[in-house]
């Protein structure tokens, strides 16, 4: 046997190896969260729900009275600093996958549009189609957030010093937080493995929206 067959004998091995081992810890991490979500969904009564991939997590129930969502899920995305939350398009090519933990909170009355999101993430956060760029004229919301809306006129009323203290209060220092879609969502990388974590993100999430002076969906 050649020193060269040997060698890439032994890279082949190393590899395998390696590739055991992560898969191990995956596995490992991935009962972790199962077990971390069931707990804590427990605690709060969200009920299990479907999901369109194996593997993924999805628990549902409410927040305050407001619809709440949790799930973690695996996906196949593009480029982290090119990626479009909305479409999950980009410009460049090269996929990978990532685990995301998400939580969502639904509310009424918000005007058409609306997205509220920190300066930092313009990047990841499409515009909806015909909305416009809103400035409220107080420099510390202006200075950290992007406003968005179909109506700019609607969404300045809507947004009184109250809603916008709101903001100050409960998001200006907290990233992965962003209000579009008719509701509140936290997206972020990696799941979250940690019940007094995952507490701390849906008390938060509960304590805006009660402040926010919405009202939840109404059923049916």
């Amino acid at each position: 046997m050649s020193e060269e067959t040997l060698f890439n004998g032994i890279i082949f091995v190393a590899a395998v190896v390696s590739a055991i081992l992560i898969f191990s810890k995956s596995l490992t991490m991935n009962k972790r969260v199962s077990k971390v979500l069931r707990e804590f969904a427990a605690i709060k009564g969200l009920n299990p729900g479907t999901t369109k991939n194996p593997g993924d997590i999805l628990y549902t129930g409410n927040n305050r009275g407001f619809p709440f969502i949790l799930e973690k899920v695996t996906e196949r995305r593009k480029p982290a600093d090119d990626v479009n939350l909305l479409t999950q398009t980009s410009t460049r090519a090269g996929y990978t996958m990532h685990t995301f933990t998400r939580m969502r909170l639904t509310m009424s009355g918000l005007p058409a549009g609306l997205s509220v999101y920190r300066e930092n993430e313009t990047r990841k956060i499409s515009t909806a189609a015909g909305a416009q760029d809103i400035r409220t004229g107080d420099p510390d919301i202006d200075g950290t957030f992007v406003i968005k809306g179909k109506n700019a006129e609607e969404v300045t009323r809507f947004l009184t010093p109250e809603r916008l203290n709101a903001f100050k209060i409960h998001l200006k220092g907290r990233e992965h937080f962003d209000l579009r879609d008719n509701g509140l969502r936290y997206e972020r990388k990696n799941a979250t493995d940690s019940i007094s974590e995952l507490s701390r993100l849906y008390n938060k999430m509960g304590e805006f929206a009660a402040s926010f002076g919405v009202t939840p969906p109404a059923e049916g």
